[in-house]
C-alpha cells in the first residue's frame, strides 16, 4: 500500500473513531388542536417578546442555582445557562427545540435532544380555560425516537409569591404521554406563567419546584 493511501486510511478511522451517535430522522403531527376563542369573556394575554441580554436566574430544588442569558436570532430564543455552557432552543412561540450540552467553557456544538417539531409550551393568546394539544418525537443520539402527545390547559389564575416577587400568574397544566407500544405512565407537570414579566416563575415538575429569583429585562 502506498504511502498516500495509507494516510487517507489513518484519516478515515481518526474521523470513525471519533463520530458519535447521530439524532435520528422523523418528526411529529405538530399542533393537534386548540381553543379557537374564550367561552366567556375575560381578558388575553399575548405572545411576550424577549430582547438579548435578558437575565434570568431560577432556583430549582432549593439547591441549584440557574443563571440563563437570552439571546435571539431570527427563529426564536437561546437560554444560555451561564454555570455550564448548556443551551435551551425555543421558537418565537417559546416552544422547546433543541437542547445543547457543552463542557465548562464552550459552547455546545451539537445536540443533545431534539423536538421534532417543537413542544408547543405556549399557544397564544392564552386565557382561563383555554386548551391545547401537539404531538412531537423527543430524540436523542443514538436512542430510538420517543413520540409524545402532550394536552395544555390554562386551568387557573393564581397570585402566587417566588423569590422574585408576587405576581399574577396563569397556571398551566401539562400532561404528557408516551404514543408508543408499552406501559408508560402519564407525566403531569405544572407551570406558572406571570404575563406582566413575559415568563414563568415557577414549575413544578417531577416533584421538583423550580422558582424566580431575579429577572432582568433590557426594557
Amino acid at each position: 500500500m502506498c504511502r498516500r493511501s495509507l494516510v487517507f486510511l489513518a484519516a478515515a478511522l481518526a474521523l470513525g473513531a471519533c463520530a458519535g451517535p447521530t439524532i435520528p430522522d422523523g418528526q411529529g403531527r405538530g399542533l393537534l388542536s386548540h381553543d379557537r376563542a374564550p367561552a366567556t369573556d375575560g381578558p388575553t394575554y399575548a405572545r411576550p417578546t424577549w430582547q438579548a441580554g435578558d437575565r434570568l436566574v431560577y432556583l430549582r430544588g432549593n439547591a441549584l442555582r440557574m443563571t440563563l442569558l437570552v439571546e435571539v436570532d431570527d427563529t426564536g430564543y437561546r437560554l444560555v445557562q451561564q454555570a455550564t455552557g448548556e443551551v435551551q432552543v425555543l421558537d418565537r412561540d417559546f416552544g422547546d427545540v433543541t437542547l445543547l450540552a457543552a463542557p465548562l467553557g464552550k459552547r455546545p456544538a451539537a445536540p443533545e435532544v431534539v423536538i421534532a417539531p417543537p413542544d408547543a409550551r405556549y399557544h397564544w393568546p392564552l386565557w382561563l380555560g383555554k386548551r391545547w394539544s401537539c404531538h412531537f418525537l423527543r430524540k436523542a443520539p443514538g436512542v430510538p425516537p420517543l413520540p409524545l402527545l402532550v394536552t395544555y390547559q390554562v386551568d387557573a389564575i393564581e397570585t402566587i409569591t417566588v423569590p422574585a416577587g408576587t405576581f399574577e400568574t396563569l397556571r398551566v397544566t401539562r400532561r404528557a404521554n408516551v404514543t408508543a407500544d408499552g406501559s408508560y405512565m402519564e407525566r403531569v407537570t405544572l407551570s406558572w406563567y406571570a404575563p406582566s414579566l413575559g415568563v414563568e416563575v415557577r414549575r413544578l415538575e417531577d416533584s421538583t419546584l423550580t422558582e424566580l429569583t431575579e429577572v432582568h429585562r433590557q426594557q
